[in-house]
């Protein structure tokens, strides 16, 4: 973006995501079994080695994220003409 003349440094990142009414015990397990893969140093270490920073945020959290993430872009992306769906 810099080239262009833009300063802007954009961040991606990956979540894992469920349709909405999913069982909760099934989201905690799947949220504990995830944290504690991302835990593990061997996995830290490959994910590093490809530029990937594991965090294991919690469901909240990545809502949050989701929502601070949707706030930033709408208006850039409302400014070029696209039309943002849901």
């Amino acid at each position: 973006m810099k080239e262009a003349g833009v300063d802007l440094v954009a961040d991606g990142w990956y979540g894992h995501v469920a349709a909405g009414g999913l069982f909760v015990g099934i989201c905690k397990e799947v949220e504990r079994r995830r944290r504690a893969v991302l835990a593990k140093p061997d996995v830290k270490e490959k994910l590093n080695a490809v530029t990937l920073i594991p965090v294991g945020s919690t469901p909240e959290e990545l809502t949050k994220a989701l929502a601070a993430d949707t706030a930033f872009w709408q208006p850039i992306v409302k400014a070029t003409g696209y039309k943002i769906t849901n």
